[in-house]
């Protein structure tokens, strides 16, 4: 997206911010956003959306997106409905290969979440519908099988794994699927740590507190 468009958006996006911290701080006497806040925001409205920003990484609908945490280097994951995971470097140089996207099916339905680990990001971990979590060495290109669930995966699977978090240590992951069931897998040993009944529909989103991991907290269809 390019042009006015953009712009104005931006424009109202950085009026409506100011607006709201001119009227807390009458209120307060107090500015309740800061102005590190409001510099992050005026980038924010500049920013512009062209044809060589965009790239198709998988073939089919994407689910779920992840961003490599490099400093130097923009790199995303996005894993699609049909079990295939595309990795995009957006600043490969042009005429690069596939226009810097690889693409894999390590998964045999939908791959819904994929998280970096914060300690290897070299180790991209895919969770996915059929049950499983794989684990891809960007070095080694390679797969491997991460976790099972133990009601059977791919059309054998009584249930699916809905969500996932991985911890910010990248030794665990916190599983939600769709009987509503919440539990924990040790990543170093691939086993489970525990599991238990949380909700009576699909948990929609699990999430562990990254300063106190032994708070969890989860979203479900049943409302709760």
């Amino acid at each position: 997206l390019e042009g006015g468009d953009t712009d104005l958006s931006g424009q109202d996006f950085l009026d409506a911010l100011a607006k709201i911290s001119r009227e807390i701080t009458e209120e307060t006497g107090k500015p309740e956003v800061a102005t590190s806040v409001m510099e992050y925001a005026a980038r924010l409205g500049k920013l512009k959306l062209g044809e060589e920003d965009v790239a198709k990484v998988t073939p089919d609908r994407a689910y779920g997106v992840a961003v490599h945490p490099s400093a130097t280097s923009v790199i995303a994951a996005v894993g699609d409905r049909d079990g295939n995971l595309g990795v995009w470097n957006a600043d490969a140089p042009e005429g690069s290969p596939n226009d810097g996207v690889m693409t894999f099916t390590p998964h045999t339905k939908v791959v819904n979440v994929l998280s970096f680990n914060p300690h290897n990001p070299a180790l991209l971990y895919s969770t996915s519908y059929d049950g499983t979590i794989r684990c891809l060495d960007l070095n080694k290109q390679h797969f491997d099988l991460a976790y099972a669930t133990q009601d059977g995966v791919g059309d054998s699977a009584h249930s699916w794994l809905q969500h996932s978090d991985l911890s910010v240590d990248g030794n665990t992951i916190v599983l939600g699927n769709s009987e509503g069931e919440v539990s924990s897998v040790d990543l170093r040993t691939k086993k489970l740590l525990w599991s238990f009944e949380a909700h009576d529909n699909k948990v929609q989103t699990v999430h562990m507190n990254p300063m106190q991991q032994h708070y969890l907290l989860t979203a479900s269809l049943d409302r709760s």
